[in-house]
């Protein structure tokens, strides 16, 4: 093999070789980031703001295009919150390929006190 092509073979692969080198080693040695699961917040996946309204995240396309839909179901001991987007019925015929994150506020009917809150993502068409 000439030098030239030699060159640029090492130019091509070095990258690749490089990272699969560093993953192997990482693995042998215990090299990166190792978290202590305890002492990381759990994510629940909503946000209480206040006794009565907790913070949704939802993910939405377009939003000339889609609808939010976020509703709560209460009992003594859970509240339930449905969630979602859903396609618009009257959406233009053209609509961009984009996707927003937005917080939605679900209003509660009673206080949430210490009751359980389950989350069940209804998010269609997208």
């Amino acid at each position: 093999m000439n030098p030239r092509a030699f060159v640029d073979l090492a130019q091509r692969f070095a990258g690749p070789a490089f990272a699969i080198l560093a993953a192997v080693l990482g693995l042998l040695f215990g090299f990166g980031t190792q978290l202590d699961a305890s002492s990381q917040p759990a994510d629940k996946g909503y946000t209480v703001m206040d006794e009565t309204t907790i913070v949704v995240p939802i993910a939405m396309g377009d939003p000339k295009c889609s609808v939010v839909v976020a509703n709560a179901e209460e009992s003594p001991t859970e509240v339930v919150i449905r969630y979602g987007s859903r396609p618009k019925v009257d959406a233009p015929f053209l609509c961009h390929d984009i996707a927003v994150r937005i917080e939605w506020p679900v209003t509660l009917k009673e206080p949430l006190g210490n009751r359980k809150v389950t989350l069940i993502n209804e998010t269609v068409g997208f």
